[in-house]
């Protein structure tokens, strides 16, 4: 009776640690998810302030070389 027990005991805790372990991998997994998405939205956000920075210098550029023509 006291085995019986005990196994059930020692199979409660098994299961229960391997349903946290298996929780915390999937919580990582998802963490570097949110994270990869997080560089790419700023790289995208550096390409869209760099490109409105390109056209706003090459319309003054474009106005300077339209007024001494």
């Amino acid at each position: 009776m006291l085995r019986r027990t005990q196994a059930r005991l020692l199979l409660t805790l098994v299961a229960t640690a391997a349903v946290v372990v298996a929780g915390l991998a999937a919580f990582q997994l998802a963490e570097r998810g949110r994270v990869k998405r997080l560089l790419a939205s700023r790289v995208e956000e550096e390409n869209a302030n760099f490109d409105k920075l390109l056209e706003l210098k090459g319309a003054s550029l474009r106005m300077f070389a339209v007024d001494y023509t």
